[in-house]
């Protein structure tokens, strides 16, 4: 792969990466919203929604950031 695909790819990786810090941020706050609301049974499945859609996209963001730091040591050179 050249320079310039690489750095490409780097860019979209980075992209992803944020979008998924930024849903993640997002999910969180409405948990927690949702944790301090009046309990009833809707809340409460969207509340262990959250949490698994926090934890989906903590995982996404860690393999973005795998991906990235993998792409990055080939561009310099490295394995």
């Amino acid at each position: 792969m050249d320079t310039e695909a690489l750095k490409k790819e780097i860019d979209i990786l980075i992209n992803e990466r944020n979008h998924l810090w930024n849903a993640l941020i997002l999910t969180v706050a409405g948990t927690i919203s949702l944790i301090f609301s009046v309990k009833t049974l809707l809340i409460y499945i969207l509340i262990f929604a959250g949490i698994s859609f926090a934890i989906i996209f903590f995982n996404g963001y860690f393999n973005k950031k795998d991906m990235l730091q993998k792409l990055l040591n080939k561009l310099k050179g490295g394995k």
